[in-house]
C-alpha cells in the first residue's frame, strides 16, 4: 500500500509539476500545488511568499462539497516549517491546526 501511493505520488509529481511551475509563475505566486488533503480528495494549494521566512496559505478541495482552508507557514530553517492552518468544511465546521514540517532532501 505504501509503495503505490510513493509511486503514485512520484507519478504524479513529474507529470503535474510543469504545470504547477507554469501557473505559479504566471500568477507570480510562488507555489501551486495539486494535492491530496487529508480525507484523499483531489485539491489544489497556494502559497504567496509575503516575507522571506512567512508564507500564506489557501487549500480548497476541487470536487463538491469545497472545504476550504486558509493559513500560514512559518520557515524556521531551510527544511523545517512551522504551519497554521483553520478549515472550514462544508457543514460549518471550523478546525484549526498546527503542523511542524520536514522536508529531507
Amino acid at each position: 500500500g505504501e509503495a503505490q501511493a510513493f509511486f503514485n505520488a512520484q507519478l504524479t509529481r513529474s507529470l503535474l509539476f510543469p504545470l504547477e511551475s507554469y501557473l505559479a509563475e504566471t500568477l507570480d505566486i510562488e507555489q501551486i500545488n495539486f494535492i491530496f488533503d487529508q480525507n484523499g480528495q483531489p485539491a489544489i494549494e497556494i502559497r504567496k511568499l509575503f516575507t522571506p521566512t512567512i508564507y500564506g496559505i489557501y487549500r480548497s478541495t476541487v470536487k463538491l462539497p469545497v472545504t476550504q482552508s486558509f493559513g500560514v507557514a512559518y520557515l524556521l530553517r531551510d527544511t523545517t516549517s512551522l504551519e497554521f492552518l483553520q478549515t472550514q468544511s462544508p457543514a460549518g465546521v471550523s478546525t484549526a491546526t498546527i503542523d511542524l514540517s520536514f522536508t529531507f532532501r
